[in-house]
């Protein structure tokens, strides 16, 4: 049985918001989500269980920020791009991502491609873990 309850998603008419949450049916429907994102119309996935989430925003350029939540907000951790935090001074040049409706600008150590995305959301999806051969940053 999946860690993973329920799936949240955004769909930006406009101003409006008009996606909304179900329950989760399994990690393909949580991973089409996620590849649905294009940091205009789809900004943000978040996928929910038992005391944690593992919010997803971005798609545009190819961006993503990933965070995991902890008991709503007991802890929070960002997934990296351990490319970028190799070279010191990439890693925090920022990047705009469009995240929940709205652009953020957010160091380019936290901003991941798709495939690092897909990753982390599967292993999250089953386990409710962070992937461990991911690296992650606590807030």
């Amino acid at each position: 049985m999946p860690f993973v309850k329920l799936l949240t998603a955004d769909n930006r008419v406009g101003v409006r918001d008009v996606g909304g949450s179900r329950p989760s049916e399994n990690t393909q429907e949580a991973l089409d989500m996620i590849r649905q994102l294009d940091g205009r119309a789809y900004t943000q996935v978040v996928l929910e269980g038992d005391g944690k989430a593992l919010l997803i925003g971005g798609g545009n350029d190819g961006r993503y920020n990933v965070v995991l939540a902890v008991n709503i907000d007991e802890a929070f951790y960002n997934l990296l791009n351990p490319a970028a935090c190799a070279d010191t001074e990439l890693a925090n040049t920022e990047l705009k991502v469009v995240t929940g409706g709205q652009a953020g600008l957010f160091p380019t150590r936290q901003c991941v491609d798709l495939e690092t995305t897909l990753k982390a959301a599967a292993v999250f999806f089953d386990t409710g873990k962070m992937a461990q051969d991911l690296v992650w940053e606590r807030q």
